[in-house]
């Protein structure tokens, strides 16, 4: 047996061990195993991130998958020594990926792209037809595989528009967030660890992924005008209705705020130049502020600001100082 197998032979056996819960002794053999070496952590991650992508497929195509993957699995010792655990599907299909010549076909990319933006919005087309609008200073990667369409919005926001596909899923994830759509027009923002779903079109289903098992657990459908808030461990903070046409107004440069506060005002601000923005007191931080505003008119903003509390504006260098007045 070469090198890479007995990697990953070991790696399916923790991942078994995992699952049905270390011993005091399992858990340091196999910290120490993990450890050893770069491969072997390697190998385990890919166990995990195979587990995350077959809680998105269909139940039914898993099961299936499930059967074809065990006829040739029963054939094998590794079998008999692993049967007893209580093993994830995605395990036995990465374990036994040599019996299933079709792995590959599934669970591999055949697209794959990762897109950041500076200052500037951009809008691209995937090759499904879907159409992304990605907000200013925002970070996502995509991956395409036969039986879905995935996106992870590592920080950013972003407007879906997704292209109906029944048989291959639309997922987004956000933090521990999960988002699955079929086709539908929405807005998902992952800011400071704290993810919203806004929902113009359709229907989107909104999932919490368990930071231990990667199982999902499903919290809410959303409807049109519907929204969701929750934080980086998937927790529901808030849900409340939203004016459809309010939604991803960014797309055309405007922002629009209804008593936020100053210092959430000029985050959002920010994401639309190159200078530095310092707000040097506190209580002016969270003073609140409302109105509709250009993200190309960033000066308007500050004069405003300067209109209605003690503050004063003052640019040096490439930083833009907001004081108090005494």
């Amino acid at each position: 047996m070469n090198k890479q197998k007995q990697i990953d032979k070991a790696a399916a056996y923790w991942f078994a061990c995992n699952k049905e819960g270390f011993t005091p002794n399992q858990k340091i053999d196999f910290e120490k195993w993990l450890n050893e070496d770069k491969e072997n952590k390697k190998a385990y991650e890919d166990l995990n991130k195979i587990e995350a992508l077959c809680q998105c497929l269909n139940e039914d195509y898993l099961e299936n998958l499930m059967d074809e993957v065990q006829k040739g699995a029963k054939k094998t010792k590794i079998f008999e020594k692993l049967k007893t655990y209580a093993v994830a599907a995605s395990f036995l299909i990465v374990i036994f990926a040599g019996f299933f010549q079709g792995f590959n076909y599934y669970f591999q990319p055949n697209y794959e792209k990762s897109f950041i933006t500076k200052i500037n919005p951009e809008k691209i087309i995937l090759p499904d037809g879907s159409k992304l609008s990605i907000d200013a200073k925002t970070k996502i990667h995509v991956e395409f595989y036969k039986k879905q369409r995935l996106v992870n919005l590592i920080g950013g926001q972003v407007m879906f528009r997704v292209k109906k596909s029944k048989d291959r899923p639309f997922n987004i994830i956000s933090n521990h967030t999960h988002i699955q759509v079929v086709g539908t027009t929405f807005e998902v923002k992952n800011l400071a660890d704290i993810t919203t779903v806004k929902v113009k079109e359709g229907v989107v289903k909104v999932s919490k992924i368990n930071p231990y098992t990667q199982k999902l657990q499903t919290l809410k459908l959303l409807t049109k005008g519907e929204k969701i808030v929750l934080n980086k461990f998937g927790k529901v903070l808030n849900l409340s209705t939203t004016s459809v046409k309010d939604i991803a107004l960014w797309e055309n440069n405007q922002l629009i705020f209804d008593n936020t506060n100053i210092e959430e005002a000029l985050k959002e601000f920010s994401k639309y130049t190159n200078k530095k923005i310092k707000l040097n007191n506190n209580k002016i931080a969270k003073l609140p502020v409302t109105g509709h505003f250009s993200t190309k008119q960033i000066e308007k903003f500050f004069k405003a600001l300067s209109a209605i509390y003690p503050v004063k504006i003052e640019k040096k260098n490439n930083t833009i100082y907001i004081n108090r007045i005494n």
